[in-house]
């Protein structure tokens, strides 16, 4: 009976941890205006990807650059997406943005949007 309960255990504990795993063939994908254009001005954009939508508002300062795709910085929208080719459009504010790119697995791929 104790090896029984040890074997539930451990067939728990081991779907617990599985399931905190990194997500297999995923990518980052991180949206950001570089050139905000005029100071004090937030411009809210809307980046689509297929039925994936986030949205963020511009920076009120004039340049914005980024070095990596985390999740939660601000100024930007962020998308955890399975490796692929993908078209996006972006609309918000002064601009209209729309084009392709393709995200390979555990890759981080930004993606500038310039007015």
């Amino acid at each position: 009976m104790k090896k029984l309960s040890y074997l539930f255990a451990f067939a728990l504990i081991t779907s617990i941890f599985s399931s905190c795993e990194k997500k297999d063939h995923y990518g980052k994908a991180t949206f950001y205006v570089r050139n905000a254009g005029d100071k004090q001005v937030a411009d809210h954009i809307s980046v689509e990807i297929g039925d994936l939508v986030d949205n963020f508002f511009t920076p009120e300062g004039r340049n914005m650059s980024l070095s990596d795709c985390a999740d939660g910085a601000s100024n930007t929208a962020y998308f955890e997406i399975p490796a692929g080719t993908y078209n996006y459009k972006a609309t918000g504010g002064r601009g209209k943005w729309s084009g392709t790119f393709t995200l390979k697995e555990n890759e981080c791929k930004l993606v500038e949007l310039s007015y």
